[in-house]
């Protein structure tokens, strides 16, 4: 009895030292995930959640309300809701939109081809070009609606903002913001974008460094897994954006 009132009080110890993902919505029963198997998780890049990444983590244990999850030796805290099990992503074809585990994080590409559970996706990694290969359990297929993962532009003052949604609560949406930190922000004020392919000549809404803006599709890259675009004050974009960083008009 004693060796299992010690464990308690040094396992509760350490959770409290463990860093959590803020979370202030409605608590959900704990997902059946068994002891290091993988989930998809906000996952802090570094000791805290100043800054997060979408990944696949290992799970660990339980803790109340929430899951204790580690890469490497860092250990943390996610509450359920904001977990997605780890699943086959099924009936993938050539040009479908997914956000594909990579390394320590993730990225949103195109399927290039499928065989079986192999999947090849093409995606632009740390501004390189990069075709993969990955089964395709290490992948979430983007569907335009809300959902883990989405792309989503959020309204922040007068400007439309991106970001990556990971749940709504109500009116209440919790997501990755444009600096890749933890937000709450109100559900009516997020728009997940859509990720069917534009045509040169579209009006869309494109990603100006940190906020969206009006503009034209001047060119369609890789089967629409990039695009270059003009904005409304005629001035071009030299880099080409990520589909995920290009909407139908946002509202003014």
């Amino acid at each position: 009895m004693r060796c299992l009132l010690l464990a308690l009080l040094l396992s509760a110890i350490a959770g409290a030292d463990t860093p959590r993902f803020p979370f202030e919505g409605a608590s959900s029963k704990p997902l059946p995930l068994g002891r290091d198997t993988v989930a998809w998780v906000p996952s802090p890049i570094g000791s805290d959640f100043s800054g997060c990444s979408l990944a696949l983590r290992k799970f660990v244990r339980c803790q109340g309300d929430e899951g204790v999850f580690a890469f490497v030796t860092d250990k943390f805290r996610v509450a359920w809701p904001l977990v997605r099990p780890q699943s086959t992503a099924r009936g993938l074809k050539p040009g479908d939109p997914v956000l594909l585990s990579v390394y320590a994080n993730s990225g949103y590409g195109r399927v290039s081809t499928v065989k079986g559970r192999r999947v090849k996706v093409n995606l632009v990694w740390v501004n390189d070009l990069e075709t993969r290969v990955a089964p395709s359990d290490e992948m979430i297929r983007l569907s335009g609606k809300p959902g883990f993962g989405a792309p989503v532009a959020y309204r922040q003052g007068r400007d439309w903002r991106w970001g990556q949604l990971l749940h709504r609560d109500g009116d209440t949406a919790y997501l990755l913001n444009w600096m890749r930190k933890p937000a709450r922000v109100k559900s009516s004020d997020v728009q997940v974008l859509p990720v069917a392919p534009f045509k040169v000549g579209d009006r869309v809404s494109a990603l100006a460094i940190s906020r969206f803006e009006p503009a034209v599709v001047t060119e369609v890259l890789e089967h629409g897994l990039r695009y270059r675009v003009k904005t409304a004050h005629s001035v071009g974009m030299n880099a080409p954006l990520n589909y995920s960083q290009v909407c139908t008009p946002l509202p003014r």
